[in-house]
């Protein structure tokens, strides 16, 4: 029944309301069925992201109606996001606030806070026809989000992204909550273009963390299961923080 569903949204032009109607109904049955869990899991991951890639609209209606799910659903919500492209959806500015309200004013531990670092993280943060997917102003505005989020959850850390280094860095990182947490800071601001001057480096970055994240997710799909965004190692993160710290040098 969701893939007849998924069919009839994605015969109907872009701008029809049907398809955002349908799109989250599917994602409700995803995140609250209890019947056949894996094979529901499976068929809602893949409509969904049929009809997200033929309306990316239809993510900006799903996270703002997530505040109706309950507390029993938010660990499903969890899996379905991080099951999707969000390549090609643009955020708008009621979007990001909300996204932003998730990252600052939730526990890095809760499933809400998570959430908002899969979907910040797997945005279009590269470029399009050699321009930013997303603008500029909002990479420089979500770079503050950042630096302001790690400042309110780590207050022992202050300023540690901004004068950090990498072998501080790599001196830090575990498995702890707030270690996956900082790991996530570093890796989506390396991901940001905040200079003019680090477009071109930036777009090489991008295309290649972008490649690595769809790598992961078919590796994930074909394995049946998914991983932590969230998280990372040592040593992966110590060569971007090294590069970042770089461009940072340069740029100053």
């Amino acid at each position: 029944m969701v893939n007849v569903f998924c069919k009839m949204a994605l015969s109907r032009e872009i701008d029809d309301n049907f398809i955002k109607v349908i799109g989250l109904d599917i994602y409700h049955i995803g995140v609250t069925s209890t019947v056949d869990k894996q094979s529901t899991d499976h068929a809602c991951k893949n409509c969904l992201s049929s009809i997200i890639d033929h309306c990316p609209e239809v993510v900006s209606v799903i996270i703002n109606n997530i505040d109706k799910l309950t507390l029993k659903d938010l660990p499903n919500n969890l899996r379905i996001f991080r099951g999707l492209s969000l390549q090609n959806w643009l955020p708008s500015d009621k979007d990001f606030n909300l996204l932003t309200s998730w990252l600052q004013g939730t526990s890095i531990t809760s499933l809400t806070n998570q959430l908002a670092r899969v979907i910040i993280k797997g945005l279009n943060w590269g470029s399009y026809k050699s321009q930013l997917f997303i603008p500029c102003e909002v990479h420089r505005k979500m770079a503050v989000v950042i630096v302001a989020a790690h400042s309110y959850h780590l207050p022992d850390r202050p300023g540690y992204l901004i004068h950090g280094s990498a072998p501080e860095f790599s001196k830090h990182v575990s498995n702890s909550d707030k270690n996956s947490f900082v790991c996530w800071c570093w890796e989506v601001l390396l991901m940001l273009c905040l200079h003019k001057s680090d477009l071109h480096d930036h777009n090489f970055l991008a295309l290649r963390l972008a490649k690595q994240h769809k790598k992961q997710l078919r590796r994930q799909k074909s394995e049946g299961s998914v991983q932590d965004d969230s998280g990372a190692t040592s040593s992966s993160y110590t060569s971007k923080v090294s590069a970042f710290t770089l461009r940072r040098a340069d740029v100053g």
